[in-house]
């Protein structure tokens, strides 16, 4: 006589401790993934100032890749240098970092060049730039932060035009910008002016 013996599966049962034991544990891990860091007070209270633009014709821009060849150093008017303060207390810890950008004024002169800087003095800091077209751009890293009720001075120097077309290239009006962003997600951007004759 055989015999024959259901093995049906077992029913599933959840332990209300068990499933509450798990999502505990997962819990803080997704927070974790998603939380950015927050702006200290000290990046709320940081600024980025330039300096006053000197003189018209007091700013030399020679040509790029015509640093020798006379006639060819054009003059204008630009901020020498800009600065980041941190005037409240609690310093700010972690890299400041920067994007630069030169770009004609609307409409830009027939013929404009593009005018931009070959340095930017500051003992710690990264910097590289350069030309598209009319544009000019560049970006920065500070490193070390900034101290409380401390300030960072950065130089341009060594300002130059870039032209590719025939004749002589028309000078024009300009706008500086420089976009900084704290460790904290902070962005401040300040603009200045330059003139090229």
């Amino acid at each position: 006589m055989s015999e024959t013996k259901s093995l049906a599966a077992p029913k599933a049962s959840f332990d209300r401790r068990s499933v509450v034991k798990g999502a505990a544990w997962s819990v803080p891990v997704i927070a974790a993934a998603i939380a950015a860091p927050a702006a200290s007070a000290s990046e709320k209270g940081a600024t980025v100032v330039f300096a006053s633009v000197p003189a018209a014709g007091s700013t030399s821009f020679v040509r790029v890749g015509q640093e020798q060849s006379p006639g060819q150093t054009r003059h204008g008017a630009a901020a020498p240098k800009f600065t980041i303060a941190n005037p409240t207390p609690g310093g700010i810890s972690g890299d400041i970092t920067g994007l630069i950008t030169i770009t004609p004024d609307t409409p830009a002169a027939t013929k404009a060049p593009g005018v931009g800087f070959t340095s930017l003095t500051e003992s710690t800091t990264l910097y590289s730039g350069s030309f598209s077209g009319t544009t000019y751009s560049g970006s920065f890293t500070q490193t070390g932060g900034l101290k409380s009720g401390g300030s960072i001075e950065f130089s341009l120097g060594g300002f130059r035009y870039s032209y590719t077309g025939n004749g002589t290239a028309a000078g024009g009006k300009y706008t500086i910008a420089v976009a900084v962003t704290f460790p904290g997600g902070r962005k401040v951007i300040a603009t200045s002016p330059i003139t090229f004759t």
